[in-house]
Formats: C-alpha cells, sequence, structure tokens
C-alpha cells in the first residue's frame, strides 16, 4: 500500500472542502487528484452536471462524472459551491411497480389509466 499519492506533491486542499473531501472518502471511497475537484466546478459552471433534485434557496444536488475514474459522485451545491457529497444510494432509480410489471412495454401509446398510474407514484 502506498502512504502518499505523488500527484498530491506540493498539492494541498482548503479547508473549507475538508467536509466535502471527508464525504467523499466516507460514501464514494474516492479520494480526488488534484484538479479533479475543479473539474466537478466546471462541470457545474459549464452545466455539463445533471439537476437531480431541487432544493430551493439555491441549493441543488447534481450527478456528476469524475474525470480520471468515470465513477458517478452526487453532491450538494449552491450555484458552483460544492457543500457535500451524498450517498449513491439515496438516488437509486425508483422504478413504478407499472415500470416492472412491463405495463409500459407495450407498443403504441400506454392507456391512459397506465399514465396517470405513473404521474401519481
Amino acid at each position: 500500500m502506498q502512504d502518499f499519492d505523488d500527484r498530491w506533491d506540493g498539492a494541498s486542499i482548503p479547508s473549507e472542502h475538508w467536509h466535502f473531501h471527508r464525504r467523499l472518502l466516507q460514501r464514494y471511497g474516492v479520494v480526488l487528484g488534484p484538479g479533479e475537484y475543479s473539474g466537478i466546478v466546471r462541470a457545474l459552471r459549464k452545466k455539463e452536471a445533471i439537476v437531480v433534485e431541487a432544493r430551493g434557496k439555491g441549493l441543488a444536488i447534481y450527478r456528476v462524472r469524475l474525470n480520471i475514474s468515470r465513477e458517478r459522485v452526487y453532491v450538494l451545491a449552491k450555484g458552483q459551491q460544492i457543500l457535500s457529497a451524498f450517498p449513491p444510494q439515496r438516488f437509486r432509480r425508483r422504478r413504478t411497480p407499472e415500470v416492472k410489471k412491463g405495463y409500459l412495454d407495450i407498443p403504441g401509446k400506454p392507456s391512459i389509466q397506465v399514465f396517470f398510474r405513473v404521474l401519481k407514484s
């Protein structure tokens, strides 16, 4: 096991980003290399990150793909300021009973009853 990642030689993490990095390590087992945090901020700025959940007051949870590992992570951000990393289990795709049973796989348009059942769930 390597004690020190050579990518960090001469680099540092500002103290205001520590919470995010700790949560990222705890929830995803990922340690970002130098420049990867900036890549997440760049994705937010260029609107390449996907909004998963809007929370009001400028807060939103975004899905971002990391540059080097290509892993998807969920981050809470206010504008371009990253606040925390969210657990991936929280945002697994929820399937409605209609989709599980295959009702929506019928060729053509689904019936209006199926459509409203999907909207309700």
